[in-house]
């Protein structure tokens, strides 16, 4: 099969299910008052094609009002499998297989092929049946390391849950254009980590660069939703190094007069500092932060004669995360 005859496959296949994410989208939740969503927010995994097919459009993800999600490997690369393309709208954890190999051996001294680069998630496990994979051998039966745009999907999905759980507890309510807006937004860039080659089931994929623009805006963020719900500026520092912000745009701009009269950290441990106080120089405020974390910031500021107080959150965060992967 061409990829062009896969496509057209997948299109012509969607027409009910079409029908039926239009009206979930329309109506679901519309007769709760109390629903933090009045209407519905349909979430798809993209496919597991791409390295046979490439750049192909796969239905339902690539129906406009679906979410269509990516899966990246532990390095924030694509993993070998996922389809990918302008469609695909956010990128999240899939694992992936050839990144990161391991292997055991089991009681009856096969080998038995596991990935600590795969997703560890529940899998179906029977006494009654006989099987070929080892999953009930040692410690991990009910569980096992799987891959696919299908592990991805969840976290994108779980990550919406959070928030629209977090939206109720503040008593907000979105549209699903609404929502759609603030969870595709709510992502950290990996396009720069697409270089060099990778492994894949097939041989190895030449170019990474092949999958720029079209893993969606980057990979979900959870801590970056939650803030966007409450409506808390993030400031996002790298751990280790000086970076200076300048605040002047919380208060109004250059012109403003407002004056910002002083800073301090709630919980200034979190990020590996030893005081509370932040010193401003003007509207700036330079952070080193040596440790990732994150703290609430609260700035006292003047206006006319009246003092109020805003509150900010500074998250440092290295390039990756201390484990050298997502988690």
């Amino acid at each position: 099969m061409t990829p062009e005859e896969f496509e057209r496959e997948w299109k012509s296949n969607y027409g009910i299910m079409r029908d039926a994410i239009d009206t979930f989208v329309r109506g679901a939740g519309t007769r709760n008052p109390n629903s933090p969503l009045q209407g519905g927010l349909v979430i798809f995994a993209a496919g597991n094609e791409g390295d046979v097919y490439g750049d192909v459009r796969i239905y339902p993800a690539a129906y406009d009002p679906v979410i269509a999600v990516g899966a990246m490997d532990w390095s924030f690369r694509p993993a070998y499998y996922t389809d990918y393309g302008p469609w695909v709208d956010i990128a999240a954890p899939g694992g992936d297989r050839y990144s990161g190999k391991t292997t055991r051996t089991a009681s009856d001294g096969r080998t038995v092929f596991y990935s600590n680069a795969q997703i560890l998630s529940t899998i179906l496990c029977d006494d009654a049946i006989a099987y070929q994979d080892g999953r009930k051998d040692g410690g991990m039966y009910g569980y096992g390391f799987m891959q696919g745009t299908s592990m991805a999907c969840p976290h994108v999905s779980g990550v919406a849950a959070l928030g629209l759980a977090y939206a109720a507890q503040n008593g907000k309510k979105y549209t699903p254009a609404e929502f759609k807006a603030l969870l595709l937004s709510s992502v950290y860039g990996i396009d720069d980590c697409f270089a060099g080659s990778k492994d894949g089931e097939l041989g190895p994929i030449a170019d990474m660069a092949v999958y720029k623009n079209k893993m969606g805006g980057g990979c979900i963020d959870a801590l970056k939703l939650l803030f966007a719900v409450k409506g808390t500026p993030a400031v996002y520092v790298r751990t280790g190094e000086p970076v200076t912000v300048d605040f002047a745009r919380y208060f109004g701009g250059d012109r403003s007069r407002v004056a910002l009269t002083a800073a301090s950290f709630v919980s200034p441990g979190n990020l590996g500092l030893s005081s509370s106080k932040a010193v401003f120089d003007g509207t700036k405020i330079t952070f080193d932060c040596p440790e990732p974390g994150t703290s609430m910031l609260r700035i006292s500021a003047v206006s006319g004669d009246t003092e109020f107080v805003r509150e900010f959150a500074v998250v440092s965060r290295a390039g990756l995360a201390a484990n050298g992967g997502w988690l």
